[in-house]
């Protein structure tokens, strides 16, 4: 039984750490942008904002790009997505979200769970 129990314990040692380091919820803003104009000629700002929420209602992601320059992908959260539902038809436009940011690979993301 002791031999069996010090692996145990060094395995919940090491995995709870991790399971209990959730992000914290924070907020951001900057500009509703569609994600494919802004990457492939970085089309912004209110003169490009009926192409944005025609590409948006197209089904590009949106992003949002924050005043220092970086740039999250908008994620829906698990759930209800109202908010992201929101964003989308704020295109052109500065806002601000409360949620999440993720990071996975090199990419930045924000899971939107407000957004004003």
């Amino acid at each position: 039984m002791k031999s069996l129990l010090s692996p145990l314990l060094l395995v919940v040692g090491l995995v709870a750490p991790a399971a209990s380091a959730r992000a914290a919820t924070t907020t951001l803003t900057g500009e509703v942008i569609d994600t494919a104009c802004y990457l492939d000629h970085e089309a912004q700002g209110a003169k490009h904002k009926q192409c944005a929420l025609n590409c948006l209602a197209s089904g590009v992601a949106p992003s949002l790009l924050t005043r220092d320059g970086k740039l999250y992908l908008l994620l829906p959260p698990h759930g209800p997505h109202d908010a992201y539902d929101q964003v989308k038809g704020r295109a052109g436009d500065t806002v601000t979200v409360r949620g999440t940011a993720v990071a996975k690979a090199g990419m930045e993301g924000f899971v939107v769970e407000t957004v004003e």
